[in-house]
């Protein structure tokens, strides 16, 4: 795992849940931290399992296929096997699978009583 990645992540889920905190505080009058942290993690958890999808080549016929549309150097171009192979995806999703899961049983910890 990379900690640039980590820390990028754990950043953006913590700004998520400061916002969420924030706005139930003006909404109902009282600083809610479980479902802010709750709802962050699920918010993320989404983000993450798309970008899982994508890692696992689930989009690559929709991208492909719409280059090859709209794009007109895509006439020339190869079939979708060696674009994929020339273009693969490579961004990582664990590290925002896994804070993103520690947000949702923290904020389900901390909701009970």
């Amino acid at each position: 795992m990379n900690k640039i990645e980590t820390l990028k992540s754990l950043a953006k889920i913590s700004f998520t849940s400061f916002i969420l905190v924030i706005y139930f505080y003006i909404i109902y009058k009282q600083i809610i931290i479980s479902d802010a942290l709750f709802l962050s993690g699920v918010l993320y958890m989404c983000v993450a399992l798309f970008s899982l999808v994508r890692y696992c080549g689930g989009f690559d016929i929709s991208i492909y296929s719409f280059k090859k549309i709209f794009d007109r150097e895509m006439d020339k171009m190869q079939a979708l096997h060696e674009y994929t192979n020339q273009n693969p995806y490579n961004k990582s999703y664990k590290e925002l699978l896994i804070i993103s899961i520690i947000f949702i049983v923290v904020g389900h910890i901390l909701s009970l009583k």
